[in-house]
């Protein structure tokens, strides 16, 4: 049996206790933080000490794993260690077979046992009292009989006591030195004591003495002095319970909900599900709509990394998005492709139905409170690498500038421009929010204007600033792009 550290321990004590508890309720009840009961956990159920307990839940759901002792270990006490007790034992065995001192004088001075002389030695032929026993009372001339009469009778007289007493009496736990600091300090307050005056007193700092005198109070080892005046400090004096007996860190049993297992205030309500009028009138979340904008342009499906390029979103907030559609059942996922040897594809198709009703923020079914993780969705490809179809790099940037010096004096959106060089690139889609950044871009190189930027607006320079620009570099830019084509075109030949 492995040696329990006291993190281990604790643990065990509390599923002992408890009979069953998940990871949470172990951890309340030992007085560690959830990762060093983990840790306890793994280590205990390595050891086949604890094992799962059945509660029949469907693991899908969510619900955290159920502990409890091991068949072989239920009965075992607890903290019992079996090398060491294997240890003193092989020292007692090694005590009563070790070699009488050769002692010529000793020797000569024993006389042969008869057989009257040899009914109570013990089976190893050394008598009951031990070895070393023995040898020390041959020395003195006396007998096996006379010997072991007197060890047997202190032995039966220690027994006798024990029997007499019955169970032991529990070691009382010693008191806390900060709150035998406090109950003394109150005595010297008969009317009570603010915890100012404590603290100077005891100079114990304010959150731990508020701490302290919570438990005290809890335990009644002191007292809130009532008043009638609101604004009057709170006071505490002596209460009754001995000051030694209050434990300074309580466990504190909170309400946990059973679908997360989050706890939660005892004061706490679960809000009230919304009805069906007010979800009529609730208007749907911008980013929904956002999502939903997007999907109607792919009537045959469309993958979450091109809403993602789409809307200009985080991978998580998509996934998260799609699966509050797909619950609400204006979404729906579909698998395409597979057949002929071709990679099948996972896409997401927009369903008819009302968006108010999607709720962008998973909440738990029992208690109605945000999920504390997001489960993320990864992307098509790795991170820091490009899509095999995507532009080379500044082919964008070049094509925005051409399109908006071509168009002197009109203001366009990133979107305008965007649908108009997904014809001319021809591409399936060109990203709007890809087109903000090159235009933002080109208006702090001085090359275009930013007209606006709620919403993003951009031109031409004014007529007066136009003579301004430097004519060398659109050339070059033109040039550039000019090159580019030519170099397409020459790999096509």
């Amino acid at each position: 049996m492995k040696k329990l550290k006291t993190a281990e321990q604790a643990v065990l004590t509390a599923v002992g206790q408890l009979g069953h508890g998940n990871v949470h309720q172990l951890a309340e009840a030992a007085g560690y933080a959830r990762s060093t009961v983990d840790k306890a956990i793994k280590a205990l159920a390595e050891a086949q000490m604890i094992v799962e307990y059945d509660t029949g839940a469907d693991p899908a759901e969510g619900v955290p794993t159920q502990w409890q002792l091991a068949e072989n270990d239920a009965s075992a006490p607890i903290g019992t260690d079996a090398d060491t007790a294997a240890d003193e034992v092989a020292d007692i065995d090694t005590d009563a077979d070790e070699p009488v001192p050769d002692n010529d004088d000793t020797i000569g001075d024993i006389e042969p046992a008869t057989d009257d002389q040899t009914e109570g030695v013990g089976l190893d032929g050394e008598g009951e009292s031990g070895s070393e026993g023995s040898d020390s009372e041959d020395e003195f001339g006396n007998d096996h009989d006379d010997a072991t009469g007197t060890d047997d009778f202190d032995d039966d007289e220690q027994d006798d006591g024990d029997d007499a007493d019955g169970d032991a009496a529990p070691v009382r736990r010693p008191g806390n030195r900060r709150v035998m600091q406090i109950a003394g300090a109150l005595v010297g307050y008969p009317d009570g004591a603010t915890a100012e005056e404590l603290s100077g007193d005891t100079g114990i700092p304010d959150p731990a003495l508020n701490r302290l005198l919570a438990a005290m109070v809890s335990g009644g080892a002191a007292v809130v002095v009532a008043t009638d005046d609101e604004d009057a400090p709170p006071r505490w004096k002596s209460g009754t319970t001995r000051a030694a007996d209050i434990d300074p860190d309580p466990v504190i049993v909170r309400p946990r909900c059973e679908v997360c297992q989050r706890t939660f205030p005892a004061d706490w309500t679960p809000p009230a599900a919304d009805s069906e009028a007010d979800r009529d009138r609730k208007a749907p979340d911008s980013k929904v709509l956002m999502l939903a904008g997007s999907m109607v342009s792919y009537q045959d499906g469309v993958s979450a990394t091109q809403l993602v390029d789409d809307t200009r979103l985080t991978p998580q907030m998509v996934a998260q998005l799609l699966e509050a559609m797909q619950t609400a059942g204006v979404a729906e996922r579909v698998t395409t492709g597979g057949a002929d040897g071709q990679p099948s594809q996972r896409l997401w198709v927009l369903k008819p139905g009302p968006l108010n009703t999607v709720d962008p923020e998973p909440k738990c079914p029992g208690c109605r409170r945000p999920r504390p993780g997001v489960r993320s969705s990864s992307r098509n490809t790795p991170a820091g690498t490009r899509r095999p179809d995507a532009l080379p790099r500044g082919v964008l940037r070049e094509a925005t500038l051409r399109f908006i010096l071509a168009r002197p004096g009109i203001v366009l959106s990133p979107g305008a421009i965007a649908a108009a060089l997904t014809v001319e690139l021809n591409r399936d889609a060109v990203s709007p929010g890809a087109v903000k950044d090159n235009c933002a871009y080109l208006a702090h190189e001085g090359k275009i204007l930013e007209v606006s930027s709620a919403p993003w607006l951009f031109s031409t320079l004014a007529d007066e600033a136009q003579d301004t620009v430097d004519a060398e570099d659109v050339q070059a830019d033109e040039a550039a792009a000019s090159t580019v084509g030519g170099e397409d075109q020459d790999g096509v030949a």
